[in-house]
């Protein structure tokens, strides 16, 4: 067992001065097609009430202000075409025909969360001319997304999708077009064309650049340079480095801690930069790799690391996906599903099951919503990189508002195949006679190749709930000592502490509305994870 130690002193502070993160830094995105097909809405056009519990158990924050984002794009924005489209020849790019039903649908299930929403869409930069771009934008916009999105749920229009493969599309002709310089040029003249087109003012989103390849990062810098009215700049990130493996060890060795430093390069205080579409890799993720339990620590490390170095939200994509498997358990299978964080059985869509992803989400939502501000800083341990395996490691972020000393969280990312003893000290400012609770994040052998047994606090979600979890909440008690917290993790898990009041139980209260509890104290060896006294569990009757 190996022990490390991170005090006040390791500390380190985000790259970027100042940077600070909202609760909503969670997101998700969709394809265009995708937001027409998945279950958003059941056939008699309510709500799909499984997947409306399971969003609103992901967003149980603190207070209502925050937005959940959600960016309707990818690959079908440069193929978009809308149904109702008059005077505009339907070019050979536009395969993916959309009509209003998917943007109610999406407008319907937005009226039954328990938090705001914002969303972006995607609209053709197909090599039509650059009238025809417009004409089939400006009809798109007015047709079929806003008459049924209010005007506070719409974030922005993001012109087409990741620029760099325009030319190996053949959305772009090949040489001598220069992508790097004509990109910026085309952005500006379908902005100014939509919104003259609209007659009203707009807001955009963009560039949908993808920070991993060098061609991407040469068009957004070309692109910033033109001072475009954007906001936010929305960029993308898969861990393509795994693309070809299908180890799931191989996954765990991100992200490094210059996987994002790009951002430091770029990075301007005009505008905030997300990642608006991000999982483990692309084109639906590797089977046996992206959808099972090392995504899940992949994903917690992901968004803390990307959170610290400079990013304002990390949108997943393929938000839902839909099987038409009659066996519920089915989709539990490493050959389904792929990076989605939310599954469907789309023959009986109240079925829904909460793929390894989600618990990454959903931690790392609670230990954000735990402090609960627009201005949370995120202090990175000094040996944030500690390796204990020979390529994998620990990690530890602790989440603070400095106004708001009465609380403050930490994740904790075990990647190793050993348990590990981590010992911290409050970030500056905080006392440490604030007492607390720990989640554990685990699988329940320790198989990072799992695709099930996942818990969060206890808590696994397996399809059969409409959205809620099932079993006991388990949240051990933390208090320190000699002016440090312990803390026991398993080999590959991951730990989420919450310090100071409330009490951390609102996480299980939430998830189920109206659900009686019961309050029960066991001895600490039932969580044998952990060197604490006392566990608080919930149960929850259905």
């Amino acid at each position: 067992m190996s022990v490390v130690s991170f005090l006040a002193a390791d500390a380190l502070p985000p790259p970027i001065s100042g940077h600070t993160i909202a609760p909503n830094y969670v997101g998700f995105s969709m394809e265009e097609p995708c937001v027409a097909r998945s279950p958003l809405v059941l056939s008699n056009g309510t709500p799909n009430p499984g997947l409306i519990n399971l969003m609103n158990t992901l967003n149980n924050r603190t207070t209502s202000s925050f937005p959940f984002f959600l960016r309707i794009g990818g690959n079908s924005a440069d193929n978009v075409w809308y149904a109702q489209t008059t005077g505009v020849e339907k070019g050979v790019n536009t395969t993916c025909v959309v009509d209003s039903n998917g943007m109610k649908n999406v407008s319907t299930f937005y009226s039954a969360l328990a938090v705001p929403v914002k969303t972006s869409v995607g609209v053709n930069m197909a090599p039509t001319s650059t009238n025809d771009q417009i004409s089939m934008a400006v009809q798109y916009l007015k047709g079929a997304v806003l008459p049924n999105w209010k005007s506070e749920q719409f974030l922005g229009v993001e012109l087409g999708n990741e620029p760099e493969d325009w030319v190996q599309g053949k959305i772009r002709p090949a040489k001598p077009y220069n992508i790097t310089t004509a990109y910026p040029t085309e952005w500006a003249a379908l902005a100014t064309g939509i919104t003259s087109g609209l007659g009203q003012p707009t807001q955009f989103v963009g560039p949908a650049t993808s920070i991993g390849t060098s061609l991407g990062r040469s068009i957004l810098q070309s692109f910033l340079s033109t001072k475009p009215s954007v906001n936010p700049i929305t960029l993308h990130y898969y861990a393509e480095n795994i693309k070809s493996s299908t180890d799931p060890k191989d996954l765990l060795q991100y992200p490094t801690d210059t996987t994002y430093s790009f951002l430091s390069t770029v990075h301007t205080p005009k505008y905030d930069f997300v990642l608006g579409e991000t999982n483990s890799r692309s084109s639906g993720g590797t089977g046996g790799v992206s959808n099972v339990y090392a995504a899940t620590l992949w994903t917690l490390d992901h968004l803390a690391t990307s959170a610290w170095s400079g990013f304002k939200g990390a949108w997943f994509h393929g938000a839902v996906q839909g099987s038409t498997d009659k066996a519920t358990s089915n989709v539990f299978v490493a050959s389904a599903g792929g990076y989605s964080p939310i599954y469907v059985n789309l023959n009986d869509p109240t079925l829904i099951n909460a793929r390894p992803g989600f618990y990454a989400l959903l931690g790392f939502t609670r230990v954000l919503n735990w402090v609960g501000t627009a201005g949370i800083q995120i202090v990175r341990g000094g040996g944030a990189q500690v390796k204990v395996d020979a390529v994998r490691g620990v990690k530890y972020f602790a989440f603070v508002d400095p106004t708001v000393t009465s609380r403050w969280s930490a994740v904790i990312v075990n990647k190793n195949s050993t348990e590990v003893v981590i010992q911290f000290g409050p970030p500056t400012g905080f006392a440490t006679s604030l007492t607390g609770s720990v989640e554990l994040i685990q699988q329940t052998t320790g198989d990072i190749s799992a695709v099930s047994g996942i818990s969060i606090g206890g808590q696994t979600f397996d399809g059969t709930r409409d959205g809620f979890p099932v079993g006991l909440y388990n949240a051990a008690k933390i208090s320190a000592s000699n002016s440090l917290y312990s803390v026991t993790v398993p080999a590959f898990s991951a730990a989420l502490v919450f310090l100071g009041q409330p009490d951390p139980s609102n996480n299980a209260a939430a998830v189920s509305p109206g659900a009686q509890t019961t309050n029960r104290t066991s001895s600490a060896a039932k969580l044998g994870a952990f060197l604490m006294l006392t566990v608080v569990s919930f149960i929850f009757l259905f």
